[in-house]
Order: structure tokens, then sequence, then C-alpha cells
């Protein structure tokens, strides 16, 4: 929000405080209406650009109704709710029950476009350069897609917060041997694998995704015993450990589970 919004705001809520909660009931209202337009949404496709580039929706538009900073008309919603068999009143209102009991319980999971992986880093020109403030957030232009993961499976199966889920990419052979391939925790190009963003402690050791300065990878991480550095190892024999401490290292999150083709 800008100082003139903020400014506007404070004005109208000291001649009439009634209208300043209008207009945050209707950001909140928008913002209900979007999140269910995606619920709605994820059912036939990964991502508001496949939507609207499959559908000839203006994408911007599309985008904005479903982030919830444009009002959606009736032309809008019927034409959604058309689309992805819903009533436009449960876009709009939510039904009797509100958003179904089945979307509740699913979390999207962005699949961000990192390149993790790989002999040599993943491609990325620079870490900071491509996260938000929090410095774990991609922007909307990194994400591939979006994935429907149920919230159960992410607590109790993975054992971490599904809102702090990832998804990414395994590029190159470093994560696997390839004189024993079905070993146990070895990961293949193509594989995805579900990152929490909430652990980058590497005690215990396991698999971790990293920017390593050059750019992000999927390692084995562990620390280094009376040392502020970590060990960063590959699967495969032909890699090299290599060591890095925390400021050379950034570790994003810790891998909890592998998306892979049979």
């Amino acid at each position: 929000m800008s100082l003139h919004q903020v400014a506007m705001l404070v004005n109208t809520a000291r001649s009439d405080p009634t209208a300043t909660l209008r207009a945050m009931d209707m950001k909140a209202q928008r913002r209900q209406q979007g999140r269910r337009l995606k619920e709605a949404r994820l059912r036939f496709y990964r991502s508001a650009r496949e939507a609207a580039l499959d559908n000839d929706w203006p994408e911007s538009t599309y985008r904005s109704h479903e982030n919830g900073t444009r009002t959606m008309g009736d032309d809008d919603v019927a034409r959604y709710g058309k689309r992805y068999g819903v009533r436009p009143e449960k876009i709009m209102f939510g039904g009797a029950g509100g958003t179904s009991t089945e979307n509740e319980a699913v979390q999207s999971v962005n699949e961000v476009d990192v390149r993790g992986g790989g002999g040599a880093a993943g491609h990325t020109e620079s870490f900071d350069a491509m996260t938000a403030v929090d410095g774990r957030t991609f922007s909307a232009d990194e994400v591939r897609s979006e994935w429907g993961i149920p919230k159960e499976y992410l607590r109790g199966e993975l054992h971490m917060q599904p809102d702090g889920a990832w998804i990414i990419e395994v590029f190159g052979d470093s994560m696997y041997d390839p004189s024993s391939p079905g070993e146990p925790g070895s990961l293949f190009p193509g594989d995805r694998v579900i990152v929490d963003t909430g652990d980058i402690r590497p005690t215990p050791p396991g698999h971790f995704v990293v920017f390593d300065g050059t750019g992000v990878v999927i390692k084995l991480v562990e620390v280094v015993p009376r040392s502020d550095r970590i060990r960063l190892s590959s699967r495969n024999p032909a890699y090299q450990p290599y060591e890095a401490t925390a400021d050379e290292a950034r570790i994003i999150g810790r891998v909890r589970g592998r998306i892979s083709a049979m």
C-alpha cells in the first residue's frame, strides 16, 4: 500500500470510520473469492498462466482475480464457473458451507524454477535477485506451476508445515550413484522434490536445497565437526564433496519427499 493510499484511509477513517471498514471488508472478500477461484482452477491447471492461455483469457486480468487485487464482474464469474464446473455463487460467496472441505484440505504448492541439482550448480544469476524480502520467496515469474497436495500428507507423512512447502525439479546426475541407482534417497533428473523451507538446520544431516554462491543445488549436507562450516556431498562418486561457511552457502530448505515417474 502506498503512502498516498494510507493517507486516504486515515482521512476517510476520521470522517467516516464505517467507510474504512467497508473498504477493508471488500479487500478481504476479493482475497477470499480469489482463493476459491484458484482452488477451482487447480482441478484443471497447475498455473494461472496455463489456464489463461488455454482459455484465451487476458493473463494479467485473470492473475489479478486470483490474487484478489481486482473485482470480478458477473461475466467473469460466469465464465470461470462454466469452465471449472463450479456454480458462480460458489466462487463469489463460498456456497452454504463456504469452500468445500476437499479444497480446504489441499495445499497449493508452488513449483519454483531454480534448476535444482546437477553436478554443477543449477543455473541462476543471483539468489538474492530472485528472492523477496524474506529471503526464501520467489517472484511469480519464477513459479513454473502449482501442485495440489493434501495438507494431512504434508503434516503427517512429511512432518512439515504445508505453507512452507516448495517443489523443485532435479537436474543433473549428482544425486544418484550409477553403480547403485536403486539406493534409497537417490534423486534422478526430472524428479521433483518437496522442500521444507521451514527447516534450514543441517542437524540431523540430510538432503538439502542450497544456494552455494553459484547456483541452486541439491546435496547431502552435514555440519563439519568443531567448525562453522558445512560439507556438501553428492551420491555420485564422480563429484567430490566440498565445504562452505554459512555466508558462502545458504540453505533454502530440507528435502522431505520425492515425486517421480515410473
